[in-house]
């Protein structure tokens, strides 16, 4: 009786949700730039909702024993790259195995497990010592500074919790940017639903899987999207050339951490040249301020050139951070290098980006997986208004028709890279480009929202009925039965029974 009366309740909040955003709901009539005297329940209501997913995203990614790092050893190489700086060093502090160091070639999977070598897994190994193949960034930022101060090694999932946290931030200034500097006339309700649904497809995989290789693409995207904010503000916010100037140095250095947290999202600075193009065109004027637009490329240059020293140090090649050295299922050290066609390109990339898995599971949640672009109906909104010429009509007004250009050559390339230099795509994978497209969702919105108030009404609700959607979605793909997630494969037996009643299709499965 219990589960008919909640599962009741939690349909009405979704009826009740879907109403609210319906055209002719007075809940759109508040609007993100309007009545003043709103502004601090306006305020007050973004703090809490940000609030909420951090600690949502906290707790879900605590609960799973072999994510967190409790069940696993190979997941805490963060922790052990802080301890061995500490120590003067750049390998792990991992003990080598004298039938690994014997073998002809360790990379070789199969090799290794039909002679029983005894190996720590997905660590980089090269004459005798064992590296961490992942970049060296969140530890000089994050677990070096706490182990430092507290005298305790950071689990490595907390420092995912941290950088998931900046990212759920990020995108809610981002979009509050894009709204501020291009006039948007977006609703309360929709900026809210948007912002919350961006976050947590940005975030899902984290949440299923937060230990070390979650670690190190949020801590990407959580830099790459705090560049980008920096950037936005340099160059379209009124302020002193000396304030643009340090806004941009700092978007700098966030842009060249994220070469050092994951490279390939580190292509994402793309972006920041029809900006700097921008800036210069705005703000330029003499020799003085070039000068001091010089100084904005320090960090690319002290960053870059402290990354290759790091990777010469370790493997004798300024360009090699250790993954074909990796001890894995896939033998990596051709990975990447075979030649690359046309075809292929285009191929890695439709997949990449709009796979599609037919038919349904026979089993609850009943959904499948598909390509990034696919998997969430507001990001094949945000696709489709590409083909609407009013968009990039609205766009070129704007003088940002490069920005738009520059947001999907950099999802085109991260897409690429990630099919040529990997055995197979995960869904994780798809996180170094998801940040990217939400943001295309929102600069999209924010265009549309400068038509007639009618039609802005219905924007609105379609973006708002999107949103429900894609958090459905993200739900359902968080209860998907797989070695990889907290519910589908820890409490699945015990949880999802119970959600099968609660929302009352047990009937339909029993």
């Amino acid at each position: 009786m219990k589960y008919t009366f909640f599962g009741i309740i939690i349909y009405l909040f979704l009826i009740l949700g879907i109403l609210c955003i319906l055209p002719c709901s007075p809940v759109l009539k508040l609007r993100m730039n309007g009545d003043g005297k709103y502004r601090k329940i306006r305020l007050s209501g973004i703090i809490i909702t940000i609030c909420l997913l951090i600690v949502i995203e906290s707790y879900f990614m605590s609960i799973n024993p072999w994510w967190n790092g409790e069940q696993s050893e190979h997941q805490h190489q963060y922790e052990l790259m802080a301890e061995s700086i500490l120590a003067g060093d750049l390998f792990l502090p991992c003990e080598v195995s004298p039938e690994l160091k014997a073998m002809d070639d360790p990379y070789d999977y199969n090799s290794r497990e039909q002679m029983g070598v005894e190996y720590h897994w997905d660590h980089a190994y090269k004459d005798g010592h064992y590296y961490m193949y992942f970049g060296v960034v969140p530890v000089l930022v994050l677990y070096l500074p706490y182990r430092i101060i507290t005298g305790e090694p950071l689990n490595c999932y907390h420092g995912t919790q941290v950088f998931c946290a900046g990212i759920i931030i990020g995108l809610f200034v981002i979009f509050h940017l894009l709204i501020k500097i291009f006039k948007g006339n977006i609703s309360y309700i929709t900026y809210l639903l948007l912002g919350v649904t961006s976050s947590l497809i940005c975030i899902w995989g984290c949440m299923n899987a937060p230990a070390l290789y979650c670690t190190a693409i949020s801590s990407a995207v959580c830099f790459a999207i705090w560049s980008l904010i920096c950037y936005l503000c340099a160059v379209f916010l009124d302020m002193k050339y000396s304030g643009r100037i340090a806004f941009a140095i700092f978007g700098a250095l966030f842009g060249a951490f994220v070469f050092g947290c994951r490279p390939t999202i580190g292509i994402a600075n793309i972006i920041a040249i029809p900006l700097c193009y921008i800036f210069i065109k705005r703000n330029v004027k003499c020799k003085k301020d070039v000068a001091g637009l010089l100084c904005v490329f320090l960090p690319y240059i002290i960053v870059g050139a402290g990354l290759m020293l790091y990777n010469y140090v370790r493997f004798g090649d300024v360009f090699e951070f250790g993954q074909r050295y990796q001890l894995t299922v896939t033998n990596q050290q051709s990975l990447g290098r075979d030649t690359l066609s046309i075809q292929r390109a285009v191929t890695s990339v439709k997949n990449f980006l709009f796979e599609r898995q037919k038919g349904i599971t026979q089993y609850f949640p009943f959904v499948k997986l598909q390509g990034a672009i696919l998997n969430f109906p507001i990001l094949i909104m945000g696709f489709v208004t590409l083909f609407f010429p009013r968009n990039w009509k609205r766009l070129g007004q704007e003088k940002i028709v490069s920005v738009k250009i520059g947001l999907w050559i950099s999802v085109i390339v991260i897409a690429l890279l990630d099919t040529i230099m990997s055995p197979a795509i995960l869904e994780r994978y798809h996180m170094d480009i998801y940040w990217l497209l939400c943001i295309d969702c929102m600069l999209s919105a924010v265009v549309l929202s400068r038509l007639n108030d009618i039609h802005v009404k219905i924007i609105d609700s379609i973006i708002s009925l999107l949103c429900i959607f894609s958090l459905i979605f993200v739900f359902l793909y968080y209860l998907i039965p797989n070695a990889d997630n907290a519910f589908g494969g820890v409490f699945y037996d015990t949880v999802v029974v119970k959600l099968y009643r609660l929302l009352g299709i047990n009937g339909l499965l029993f």
